[in-house]
């Protein structure tokens, strides 16, 4: 009971009160123009991104110490959680070096494969799936290749990867049962943060579409804490 009342005040922090106070000083230092998001905005973009770490962290820390019993069907992995503390990282230092920030996720993500793969083997269909969003992606950027000019290949390569995640993950409820669960709801979640913020900087940028893709994301990320979170705390000795 706790572990579940613990989980909704930590989603409810993030999306109803951090979210909207990070979109509220982010705005604000735009009407300033400044250069730069201001210090306090980017500590509040990554201190949400913090509570989805901190889930993950007690999640580890309570199995190392064997608290706990879980489920036979749940297979426990460290990446997670060095995969959400790497993305909050790349939450302060996009706003500090874009380029920087961007290679941090990346890394994230391979963290994420590496959970996913952990899980359960590679299927076919995910295979199939890759190919087939994988042409739609490439299809879609080329057309836009003259406005991204240089970063092109950049654009290819980390939309290449996220669709690695998502065709992984996304095929993880029929490969690996009830653990997969929260984890391909993460993993789409996090794919369509991602491309909708690509959409966001390559063609057209709306407020509205902003406050959406943030709730995307750290609800991806919420959920790839909950999905070692649940299993170890629920079945906590």
């Amino acid at each position: 009971m706790y572990t579940i009342a613990y989980s909704f005040l930590g989603i409810i922090g993030m999306i109803f009160l951090q979210l909207p106070l990070y979109i509220y000083y982010k705005r604000k230092d735009k009407e300033k123009d400044a250069d730069r998001m201001s210090a306090r905005a980017i500590l509040l973009k990554g201190s949400i991104t913090l509570v989805a770490v901190l889930f993950g962290g007690a999640a580890w820390y309570a199995f190392a110490a064997e608290k706990t019993t879980p489920p036979g069907w749940f297979v426990f992995s460290f990446w997670p959680v060095i995969g959400l503390i790497v993305c909050m990282l790349a939450d302060i230092i996009l706003e500090i070096a874009f380029l920087a920030g961007m290679g941090l996720f990346f890394l994230g993500h391979i963290c994420y494969i590496l959970y996913f793969i952990q899980i359960a083997d590679i299927s076919l269909q995910s295979v199939f799936l890759f190919i087939l969003t994988e042409s739609i992606m490439v299809t879609y950027f080329l057309r836009f290749r003259k406005k991204l000019g240089r970063t092109t290949p950049a654009y290819l390569l980390y939309g290449s990867l996220i669709l690695v995640t998502f065709s992984i993950g996304a095929m993880l409820p029929f490969t690996a049962g009830e653990s997969g669960l929260l984890p391909a709801m993460a993993a789409v979640m996090l794919v369509i943060s991602d491309y909708m913020l690509a959409y966001q900087i390559i063609v057209k940028r709306s407020d509205f579409r902003e406050v959406v893709l943030l709730g995307f994301y750290w609800g991806g990320q919420f959920l790839m804490a909950m999905s070692i979170f649940y299993p170890v705390f629920l079945y906590c000795r």
